[in-house]
Order: C-alpha cells, then structure tokens, then sequence
C-alpha cells in the first residue's frame, strides 16, 4: 500500500545494466559448444536486454557505440 520510493533514474539504470550484463556473461559462459543452441538463444536474448539498455543513452555512455556494435555482432553469431 505504500508508494513507492522515488530514485534518481541515472541510479536505476545502472543498476539494472550491471545485473543485465551480469546474467549475459553467466549465460555466455555457459554455452560451450555449437550444439547448445538453446543455450545460445537464451545468451543472444540477454545480449538484446544489454543491448536496449544502452541503446538510449549512446550518446552519454563512453565507449558506447563500439559496444553497441560489438553486442549486435555478438547476437548475430549467437544466431
């Protein structure tokens, strides 16, 4: 019934990319061979959940764009 604590969004944000990026590094270690397609999807999926994250602050994240670039290529292979 209590609303809320409002947060700085900044804050927020980060918050969610480091569990984002967290759960992408788990899973792409997890898939260790070509046959873990499955794997693999769920990997690509974190990857797109990282990859929306930034997206809308490219131009206020250092070394975004590269990453960005790097994430969509890395989605590309996981298929």
């Amino acid at each position: 019934g209590e609303p809320a604590a409002e947060r700085p969004f900044a804050p927020v944000v980060a918050e969610r990319l480091r569990a984002a990026t967290s759960e992408l590094a788990a899973l792409l270690a997890s898939v260790t061979s070509p046959l873990q397609v499955d794997e693999a999807h769920e990997a690509r999926i974190a990857a797109k959940r990282v990859r929306y994250l930034v997206e809308p602050f490219v131009d206020r994240i250092d070394g975004a764009p590269p990453t960005l670039k790097r994430l969509k290529k890395l989605q590309d292979v996981l298929g």
